[in-house]
């Protein structure tokens, strides 16, 4: 799972990019949003930040897509 953060007009690129991934559901959490579940109340920032989680564990929240993809590589996500 890939927990989206930031500002609403920001998270489609994000979205978009990670839609031909396998085996990876993204969430897009926009900045304003309320009432999240504690698993989800990740930071606002005024960039999007992804977290790559697996089950209860997240990896560092990053702002840099390329970073992300680098953690989502099979070989470094555990």
């Amino acid at each position: 799972v890939v927990i989206l953060r930031g500002p609403a007009a920001e998270l489609p690129a994000w979205q978009h990019r990670l839609a031909g991934r396998r085996a990876v559901i993204a969430l897009a959490l926009p900045n304003g949003m309320t009432g999240l579940p504690a698993a989800l109340a990740k930071p606002e920032s005024p960039h999007v930040n992804a977290w790559a989680c697996h089950g209860v564990t997240c990896h560092a929240p990053v702002a840099d897509f390329v970073e992300l993809e680098n953690i989502l590589k099979p070989a470094d996500f555990r």
